[in-house]
């Protein structure tokens, strides 16, 4: 299969998702069972035990191996723990990133992710009481964007953007 061919077929199956096939597959399952075939070489599982069965390396069996049509690398792109099919190439990566989502690790960020949301609420309920009968029109997503921010760049590079304090995106 060609790239393009490929891309081809990404695209149509991306469209299809957004547009009706998960409502359709939804009807599926509800007129039929929790288990239905959607195309020729695909199965849809409505279980969510289902999920450790296919996806999960532990226990007797091997997770299924992972599809081409959705985990395969782009031409040109480096590959990562998303787009690693080959189980040892998968265990490497997953070896080097584990460490970081230990629980041990995860509870140690916890305080700054206080802290970042303290001051996310704060600024939000300062703008609010700013306005007219202690009400205000917030662009939500954009303060939810420079929380993501502050917080991605304490933990990437040890020092937040800035962007809560500056109501902005800080140009760096």
């Amino acid at each position: 299969m060609t790239w393009a061919s490929s891309l081809a077929q990404k695209l149509l199956v991306t469209f299809s998702l957004f547009i009706m096939l998960h409502r359709d597959v939804r009807i599926l399952h509800q007129q039929y069972c929790d288990i239905v075939r959607i195309a020729p070489k695909e199965l849809s599982f409505a279980q969510t035990d289902a999920w450790n069965d296919i996806y999960s390396n532990s226990g007797a069996a091997n997770a299924f191996p992972k599809s081409k049509v959705w985990h395969n690398k782009q031409p040109g792109r480096p590959t990562s723990v998303l787009h690693a099919i080959d189980p040892k190439t998968h265990a490497r990566f997953r070896r080097a990133i584990d460490p970081g989502f230990a629980e041990r690790a995860v509870l140690m960020q916890e305080p700054p992710v206080q802290e970042y949301i303290e001051n996310f609420i704060s600024r939000i309920r300062a703008m609010a009481g700013a306005g007219p009968d202690n009400a205000a029109m917030i662009n939500i997503v954009r303060w939810y964007n420079y929380v993501t921010f502050d917080f991605i760049g304490e933990l990437g590079f040890g020092e937040s953007f800035g962007c809560l304090e500056n109501d902005g995106y800080d140009p760096l």
